[in-house]
């Protein structure tokens, strides 16, 4: 009933008073708000449309129209009745437009907490969990009962990271951490957390893991293909593009995470000094 970029369409009280003003004036009404400054004075105007604009507030004009024909001109006493309808239309569009306002505003306040949860809850450099969040859903995950199938709390350190920044600059290596986090973010499924831990630390809850297979080392071989496809098209061709990893598999429910991320970490150690001793 209003027409408006202002829309108030869904208010009842609008909608029965645009069809109030109808009966008084026989004839269908138009509502809409205009913006004072160009409203003009307050009062009834002439035209094709029998029109009045009316006061709303400081900011906003109501103007209010019918279409009728020469023949069917709005009668004296229907503008008298609409008239006496117009502080109310005045005070409806007031309330609603304050409504209106108050919902953007709480729609703006709901966003952006929703922004700070995440900022808090992510890193900000990678988009994936932060330490602090990873440890918390995995800690929480591992405890839930599933399938009598295998789960894996993986931990995952990028080889010589400090060579890289070395090398090619603190840039590049924020690149190559991003290319990580992308190459390990699509290994994964959805519902598995994936979370940067520490400066160039990662890791990684995998959950109903198959036993038909190694999957460990189908893992680490797609793993290190897709970050140096990444690492080619990001940092670049000749950049190393290697990773260590520390695997704990458990049976969930398990109760005891902390035990389950010394074991990773310690595996994780034991990865990086072998691949040191080699060379």
């Amino acid at each position: 009933m209003i027409s408006s970029p202002l829309v108030f369409d869904g208010d009842a009280e609008i909608r029965e008073l645009c069809s109030a003003l109808g009966s008084c004036a026989g004839a269908p009404p138009r509502l809409r708000l205009l913006p004072a400054s160009a409203a003009g004075r307050p009062g009834w105007r002439a035209g094709a449309a029998t029109r009045v604009v009316f006061p709303v507030d400081m900011d906003w004009m109501g103007e209010l129209s019918f279409d009728t024909t020469k023949e069917a001109e709005l009668s004296e006493t229907g503008r008298q009745a609409v008239q006496a309808l117009l502080p109310l239309a005045g005070s409806l569009l007031s309330a609603a437009q304050e409504r209106r306002r108050l919902k953007a505003s709480l729609d703006w306040l709901r966003d952006h907490n929703m922004a700070l949860r995440r900022r808090s809850r992510h890193d900000p450099l990678t988009a994936l969990l932060n330490g602090r969040s990873f440890h918390a859903m995995a800690r929480l995950m591992s405890r839930q009962p599933l399938r009598r199938r295998a789960s894996a709390l993986v931990l995952i350190d990028a080889d010589d990271f400090k060579g890289v920044n070395d090398r090619f600059g603190h840039p590049a290596g924020d690149r190559y951490l991003k290319a990580l986090a992308r190459s390990l973010r699509d290994l994964c499924r959805p519902e598995d957390p994936v979370g940067r831990i520490g400066g160039d630390e990662f890791a990684l809850l995998l959950h109903d893991l198959p036993p038909e297979y190694d999957w460990r080392e189908v893992m680490i071989d797609r793993l290190r293909d897709r970050l140096r496809r990444e690492v080619d098209l990001t940092v670049a061709p000749d950049c190393p593009a290697s990773v260590s990893l520390g695997i704990a598999v458990f049976e969930a429910p398990q109760g005891n995470y902390a035990a389950r991320l010394r074991e990773a970490d310690q595996a994780l150690y034991a990865a990086k000094k072998k691949r040191r001793a080699a060379g």
